[in-house]
């Protein structure tokens, strides 16, 4: 018979991991706002995805992280505005960012464990993406 409660310890992460990343998640958004703020930016960082529903698999944190805009902003304010707190919050927290192209530009960084990917989308969000390594 297989056993579940096995199986959840070994994919759920612990306390620590929980803590560590949902503290990272909070200082990004906190960062990315203050700067959009400071900027002038009309922007928000909001946190989604698994570790905002805390479905994530141990050792396996995707942390998202949209940027969201107002509806009327240009597609290249989008763009130039997403990239640019995405690069400078890589930048903050001591990371390499690197900007790369797929179907829309996103920014790349490498920071202490942890691959960040930041897409700046075509409407008016902006995700960024943490993975950690």
């Amino acid at each position: 018979m297989i056993d579940l409660d096995s199986i959840l310890k070994q994919i759920e992460p612990s306390k620590d991991e929980k803590i560590k990343v949902n503290d990272f998640s909070m200082q990004l958004i906190k960062i990315i706002n203050q700067m959009a703020h400071e900027k002038g930016i009309n922007a928000e960082a909001v946190l989604l995805g698994s570790v905002a529903k805390g479905t994530w698999l141990a050792g396996k944190g995707d942390i998202d992280i949209f940027i969201k805009f107002p509806i009327n902003t240009s597609r290249e304010e989008l763009k130039t505005q997403g990239l640019e707190l995405g690069k400078k919050c890589i930048q903050i927290v001591d990371g390499n960012a690197e900007e790369r192209y797929a179907s829309h530009p996103y920014v790349t960084g490498i920071l202490k464990a942890i691959k960040w990917i930041s897409f700046p989308a075509m409407t008016s969000i902006v995700s960024m993406n943490l993975n950690l390594l």
